[in-house]
């Protein structure tokens, strides 16, 4: 259970509530529900093979509004999935100076391997930018 506070994001509560009410989304029912390929929703948790096509999806619909051609958006969301947003927290947190014991409670990894994994880029973001500070380029 990780807690997210409405004043941090209310974008994403408003999004989140929103999808809620669109989709007449009952307590005790699935959140992330199917579509069918009309477009109507299914009474079905969306399954993690789901999950992964959504996102790409979105990422498709992201680079096309921002005149990407399509060959180029579909290369471009290929490396997204499911996971992608669980990465990018960590990536975002580690940049922000937080530990890795305090991002781990919050994404439920058991070990600090994997943010330890998925943190490299931003630790060595993070260290070319102080060695910038210190004069080395």
């Amino acid at each position: 259970f990780v807690t997210i506070l409405r004043d941090y994001n209310p974008r994403g509560f408003a999004a989140l509530e929103k999808w809620i009410a669109d989709a007449g989304i009952e307590p005790g029912t699935p959140f992330c529900r199917g579509l069918t390929p009309g477009g109507n929703l299914t009474p079905h948790r969306l399954t993690h093979d789901g999950f992964n096509i959504a996102i790409k999806a979105a990422i498709v619909r992201y680079y096309r509004s921002h005149n990407t051609d399509l060959e180029t958006a579909k290369k471009l969301a290929a490396g997204f999935s499911g996971h992608s947003g669980r990465v990018g927290l960590v990536v975002a947190a580690k940049e922000a100076g937080v530990s890795d014991s305090a991002i781990a409670a919050t994404t439920r990894h058991k070990t600090l391997s994997m943010i330890q994994r998925y943190g490299r880029q931003a630790d060595r973001k993070i260290m070319a930018g102080h060695l910038a500070k210190v004069g080395l380029k």
